[in-house]
């Protein structure tokens, strides 16, 4: 007597080999070797244009007005929490000498 479990998988071996059987194996190596051409093709470095972005990009990084600003910021934003933790920290030296004095 045959279990459930053995059909259930023999047919499931059968239906996985009827779909490996319908696979156009052609048609994936071609698709394969375009994958490749088309990744070859888009690195960085040999991309056709990239030398030219690359160049604008850093050019607009150093011209823009916007990048300034952050910076300026940031160091003003900087300055400020300086302030402030020095701040806190005397008032809290001053608290603590007040009350051991």
């Amino acid at each position: 007597m045959v279990e459930t479990y053995e059909l259930e998988r023999k047919i499931q071996d059968e239906e996985t080999k009827k779909i490996w059987a319908s696979i156009d194996n052609e048609f994936l190596d071609k698709c394969e070797k375009h994958r490749q051409w088309y990744l070859n093709f888009t690195k960085k470095e040999h991309h056709p244009i990239s030398y030219q972005v690359k160049k604008e990009v850093e050019e607009w990084e150093r011209s823009a007005p916007l990048f300034k600003e952050f910076d300026d910021l940031q160091s003003i934003w900087l300055y400020l929490c300086v302030a402030y933790m020095i701040g806190t920290f005397s008032i809290g030296l001053l608290l603590v000498a007040y009350m051991l004095g």
